[in-house]
Order: structure tokens, then sequence, then C-alpha cells
């Protein structure tokens, strides 16, 4: 088969191309949606591109602020985003957090309504300059014989006298058999809301 060489002056970009077969050396990580926050958010689902399609899925949280010193939570859905699941024993989680203070903190659950994703005194802080960012991963969402799982790390600048923060966690649906085709993320506490930043969903081949 001929080889068609890119020239030495580059592409005409304002020419259409169409390619045939198999596409190699793209990046397995692709980008499926973007949540672009307004302020006054109670909660920001993802209710599409999340199935078979992935072996997992990364959801990155970056920059965002909100509306009181709150704790980030997750929960899911198997209808799409028309409800999401807050039974009790529904999820379990743990989550541990240090700041540059040397001081720590837990966050253990084995049943609860929905998946703490910070720790208290390193919860999200409503400081215009003291942001969070995070980096979640989900695994086994599209396999009925285990049992859905999520892993993160988090950087933030936490309540705690505003010190910077770096922790990690882990949880998973306490139920084998539920798929989570959307998910929701979510401020502990009543009126609590999302002022500002993205979410990005990507899917991992």
């Amino acid at each position: 088969m001929s080889v068609t060489k890119v020239p030495s002056a580059g592409i005409d970009q304002t020419t259409n191309f169409a390619f045939t077969g198999t596409v190699t050396g793209a990046s397995d990580l692709v980008l499926v949606d973007t949540k672009t926050i307004s302020s006054g958010s109670a909660n920001i689902d993802f209710t599409s591109g999340i199935g078979s399609t992935y072996d997992l899925y990364q959801f990155h949280i970056i920059n965002i602020d909100v509306s009181a010193n709150t704790n980030l939570q997750l929960q899911y859905s198997t209808d799409g985003g028309s409800s999401y699941e807050s039974g009790s024993g529904t999820y379990e989680y743990a989550s541990r957090a240090y700041n540059s203070n040397n001081a720590f903190g837990t966050n253990p659950s084995t049943s609860d309504t929905k998946m703490d994703l910070t720790v208290g005194g390193s919860q999200l802080d409503d400081s215009n300059n003291h942001n969070g960012n995070m980096i979640i991963t989900m695994t086994g969402h599209a396999d009925s014989n285990t049992r859905c799982c999520f892993f993160w790390h988090m950087g933030l600048i936490g309540t705690d006298s505003g010190y910077a923060t770096g922790g990690y966690g882990a949880g998973s649906i306490r139920t084998v058999a539920h798929n989570p085709n959307a998910i929701r993320f979510k401020l502990s506490g009543s009126g609590n809301t999302f002022d500002s930043g993205k979410m990005k969903l990507y899917g991992v081949r």
C-alpha cells in the first residue's frame, strides 16, 4: 500500500479531509463531556456517555469554587439520571487528607446514602482563592459480576486555616448488579452550591 506523506509546508487546514481505515497512535484518554459550572449550581450531573464503551472513566474536577465550606459527594444512577441512588447502605468509602501544617483527617463509612470524596477540615473552601481539584477514576461500571469501584486523588486549599491539602480515597457501590450510567456530584449541607470551575469526563480504552 502506498503511503502519502505530509508535505514539509504542513497541511492546509481550510481543506476538508476524509480518512479511512484505522487511526493508530491516538491517545487512549478520550474527552467525553465537559461541564462549565455556573454560579448557584446545586448539582453537576453527567447523564450521557457512560457505558461499556470504555474500560474506565475519569472525572477531572478543575478549580471549583463553592458557596460554603462543604464536602464534595457522589451518587450514581442506573436510569440515565432520572433518579439517583440514595438508599441506606448503598455506598462505602474511605478518604484521607494531609495538609501543609502536618495535620490529617479521615472519613470512612461502611454504609452510607452517598460517597464523601473530601474530609472534614479538608473540605472545599468557599474563599474565592481556595479552589479544589481532584481526579476520580471509576471502574467495574459495566460488569454485573463485580462491584463498581472509585478511587481518587485531591489537591485543594482546605478549610483548616487555608493550608494546602493533598489526599486520596476509595469507595464502591455495595450492590454487585448495579451498573451506573449517570453520575451526580453534590455538596454536603443544605442549600450549598457550586459557583465556578469545570468538570470533565474522560473515557479510557
